[in-house]
């Protein structure tokens, strides 16, 4: 996926610490959708409550905070990283803090919003080239991040006392290019490994019997396929099983060993849509089409699904990531148009039901 739009996003410097920043709303014709304009080019996003949604931008080598306190009334707050040119990649919020994986400064950064204050954590392994993050809040918080360039997975831990260890785990095969990751706990850690063609499950429990025990891998192509695959965000349901995006061949994965390929694929109406973010929640897969500037929903139906799609507003706002937000809004970073968007309910009206895909 960095062949596209992650290629896109060139290192800038940011002049100020913290830069306020606000503007027209502008909304689409049916209600569904608004657009609220950032002062750069937003790649990950992660939502903090109803009224507050945070973004990486890493032109700018900084992170936004979208503030909504009324329909129309906003602001927008950016931060920048202590590490110049660091290129935040993802970002999450948890335990009351932004954790931001640092692609060029080989950090881990943690940000606390009522403080405005950054720590760091500086990476054994140099140039690691961290790219997602997840973290899981508890005593202590684990902090799981993938190292595309270093091929490790690695855990940073904090205690509430605020002591913090690293933790790496170099993958039993080489040149996985890990994309990104996600975790329900130690022994559920899944990540992408487009450079395989294939996602990967982690165990912290089996690590001390070895690497091949403690990865275990899933190729997303059959031996011998002519059309390489490229597994690039992923997110883990309430059953344990991973859902992922594939770029390349248009289609979104769930991993399920109870079926005989232990893959349910669904196909994507707009061809060559370049799947980007992927969400899970009310029921339904949300996901973004970079190349297509289109945002969807996927409805499980048994082993088939239900795709449903909306163009975004702009001339190319190229959707990189999604993440759903308690109301039950979409927050969409919109890299192409410098705006972080909002989809919220009805999310259709009749306009859109023709646009129903059935499998």
């Amino acid at each position: 996926m960095k062949r596209t739009f992650k290629g896109a996003l060139i290192l800038l410097l940011l002049a100020l610490l913290v830069t306020p920043f606000s503007s027209a709303l502008a909304a689409a014709p049916d209600g569904l959708v608004t657009e609220y304009p950032l002062p750069g080019s937003p790649f990950h996003v992660a939502v903090q409550d109803a009224g507050h949604i945070w973004v990486t931008l890493p032109a700018q080598n900084a992170i936004a905070r979208l503030a909504v306190t009324a329909p129309g009334v906003y602001s927008v707050l950016t931060y920048e990283l202590p590490t110049l040119s660091s290129h935040p990649h993802d970002i999450v919020y948890a335990a009351g803090s932004v954790w931001v994986s640092e692609y060029a400064g080989n950090k881990i950064a943690r940000f606390n919003p009522v403080a405005g204050t950054w720590t760091e954590y500086t990476i054994p392994t140099l140039a690691s080239g961290p790219t997602g993050l997840t973290v899981l809040a508890g005593e202590p918080i684990q902090v799981w991040f993938c190292e595309q360039t270093g091929n490790k997975l690695g855990l940073l831990t904090i205690t509430s006392a605020g002591a913090s260890q690293f933790a790496e785990f170099p993958l039993p095969w080489s040149g996985a290019g890990m994309e990104n990751i996600a975790a329900t706990s130690s022994n559920n850690v899944w990540f992408t490994a487009p450079g395989r063609e294939g996602i990967s499950q982690f165990s912290l429990a089996d690590w001390q019997i070895g690497p091949q025990t403690a990865f275990g891998f899933a190729p997303t192509t059959p031996p011998l396929s002519p059309s390489p695959t490229s597994p690039y965000d992923i997110k883990i349901d309430g059953e344990g099983f991973p859902w992922f995006t594939e770029p390349s061949t248009n289609r979104i994965g769930r991993f399920n060993p109870a079926t005989t390929t232990s893959f349910e694929w669904y196909p994507v109406t707009t061809p060559n849509s370049e799947l980007a973010g992927l969400d899970l929640a009310l029921g339904y897969v949300w996901f973004t089409e970079y190349d297509s500037s289109q945002v969807g929903q996927l409805q499980k139906l048994g082993y088939t699904g239900r795709v449903r799609e909306l163009p975004l507003p702009g001339a190319n706002p190229a959707p990189s990531d999604i993440a759903l937000g308690p109301d039950g809004c979409a927050w969409v970073s919109a890299s192409g148009g410098d705006a972080l968007v909002s989809w919220c309910p009805p999310y259709y009206r009749q306009l859109y039901l023709p646009m129903i895909q059935r499998m």
